[in-house]
């Protein structure tokens, strides 16, 4: 056996022994009960890969009498070394892990109907429970399970959907003609991002983001530019720094802090004119051995990158929003 084995996998195969054993004869059912044993067993071990290994050299030695039958073994998908850690989460971003996966969740179905959704149902769907966990506490870090347990309250909560993609969308309306008022009597104006963020939020917002363009900030931009990761103690620097929008727009696009440092001020047009529309393009560039400007990152970064841009497209676009950075773009949605 080569690869580890998914406790998820084991978990399905437990629940399809014990489903089988319910109209079995007494014969089947002492079969069934004793799969179930092990991988019970394996399920409760540190290594379940080795306890499986014992469960079908059992099988094999005593001619199916005891032990487990051998199956196909379903690896556990592995985890980007760089993904954020549980802790540093968002409320937003810990629903979207727990949808992704099926963490809490009573029906495992669920997971599997979310990850079949277009990117933006995704979104809105856990913008909305992320809203309805936000008006029953005043907790910064709510326990997430009552609600991922409570199915009655997520089917209510996919019909409230529907509302939260209209906001969403009448935010960046509004954005869209802030822009365009400003344009029509600043023509010839440069459209820097200061200039953008003091039109689309205020003179404030503007002082704020001149303030943190410290020489120490642009230093490790530069180092997360040219690829580099963030030790902890930089990544828990940045979260004091961060204002809150801005972990939630890295949660939203499923990246980590050094691949929304990467993106944050990237303008709207460049990262749409470097990502195709059409899945077929999209994929002759991820299998280039030589891909051009953004898409020039690694599989699991190309593909979040990918991702952003379909949720910008996910909303009715105004050329007005083209000079716009990936930052300002989504604080207008994920901002009240």
């Amino acid at each position: 056996m080569t690869v580890a084995v998914s406790k998820t996998f084991l978990e399905q195969k437990l629940q399809e022994t014990s489903a089988l054993s319910e109209n079995a004869s007494p014969e089947q059912k002492a079969a069934l009960q004793e799969q179930a044993y092990w991988l019970t067993q394996a399920l409760e071990n540190e290594n379940p890969n080795d306890m499986l290994e014992r469960a079908f050299s059992f099988w094999k030695r005593t001619n199916g009498k005891t032990g487990l039958q051998p199956f196909k073994i379903i690896p556990d998908e592995p985890q980007p070394a760089s993904a954020p850690p549980p802790a540093m989460l968002t409320v937003w971003g810990m629903l979207d892990r727990a949808f992704q996966n099926g963490e809490h969740l009573d029906d495992r179905h669920v997971s599997d109907i979310f990850n079949r959704l277009p990117a933006a149902a995704q979104t809105h769907f856990i913008d909305t429970v992320a809203n309805h966990i936000r008006m029953e506490t005043s907790v910064i870090a709510p326990d997430i399970t009552p609600t991922l347990k409570n199915e009655a309250l997520l089917l209510s909560l996919v019909e409230k959907t529907k509302l939260t993609t209209t906001n969403k969308e009448e935010n960046i309306q509004q954005v869209a003609k802030k822009l365009t008022d400003w344009q029509r009597y600043h023509q010839n104006e440069p459209q820097t991002e200061e200039k953008l963020e003091e039109t689309l939020f205020g003179a404030e917002a503007a002082k704020v983001y001149i303030r943190n363009k410290t020489d120490e900030n642009q230093k490790l931009r530069q180092h997360v530019l040219d690829g580099g990761m963030l030790t902890v103690k930089q990544e828990e620097s940045i979260m004091r720094i961060f204002p809150a929008y801005e972990l939630f727009i890295r949660d939203r696009l499923r990246m980590t802090t050094a691949e929304y440092l990467r993106m944050r001020h990237v303008p709207v047009e460049k990262l749409l004119s470097a990502v195709p529309t059409d899945p077929q393009k999209i994929e002759l560039v991820l299998q280039s051995a030589v891909r051009q400007d953004l898409l020039a990152v690694p599989d699991a970064e190309f593909h979040k990158r990918v991702r952003t841009a379909a949720l910008v497209r996910s909303y009715s676009f105004h050329r007005e929003l083209y000079p716009v950075t990936i930052r300002q773009f989504f604080r207008s949605v994920v901002e009240k």
